[in-house]
C-alpha cells in the first residue's frame, strides 16, 4: 500500500511543541493541497539545535546545593560560580572574572 506524509505538531513536554512526520494512506486528491507529500522530508536542523539548548537548573539540584551551603550568601556565590562556568564552557563569557565584578570586589575590600 502506498502512503504519503504530513508534518504535524506534537507536545514534547509541559510547554514544548515539536513537529513530527506522520505516514498516512495515499489519497491523490490531497497531494494537490501542498500539505501532503510523497517523499519523507528531513526535519530542519533548527529543531535539533533547540533540543540541545541549555535548561535552567532543576529544583532538585538547587535544593541539594542549598543544603550544602551554610548561608544565603554562600548559596549565591555558588550559583554565580556555576553560572560563570556554564557561560565559559559555552564560549559566551571570557575566562576569568568580569570587569564589573572585579571592580565591585575591589570596592568592597576597601571598606
Amino acid at each position: 500500500m502506498r502512503s504519503m506524509f504530513v508534518q504535524v505538531p506534537m507536545m514534547s513536554g509541559p510547554a514544548g511543541v515539536r513537529r513530527v512526520e506522520v505516514s498516512v494512506p495515499l489519497v491523490p486528491q490531497l497531494l494537490d493541497q501542498g500539505k501532503y507529500y510523497m517523499e519523507p522530508k528531513r526535519i530542519d536542523d533548527e529543531t535539533e539545535k533547540r533540543r540541545h539548548r541549555h535548561r535552567g537548573p532543576t529544583l532538585r539540584s538547587l535544593v541539594k546545593l542549598a543544603r550544602q551551603c551554610d548561608s544565603a550568601e554562600q548559596l549565591g556565590e555558588q550559583l554565580r560560580r556555576r553560572y560563570q562556568r556554564q557561560r565559559q564552557r559555552a564560549g559566551l563569557a571570557p575566562a576569568g572574572r568580569g570587569g564589573a565584578e572585579a571592580e565591585l570586589d575591589r570596592l568592597l575590600a576597601q571598606d
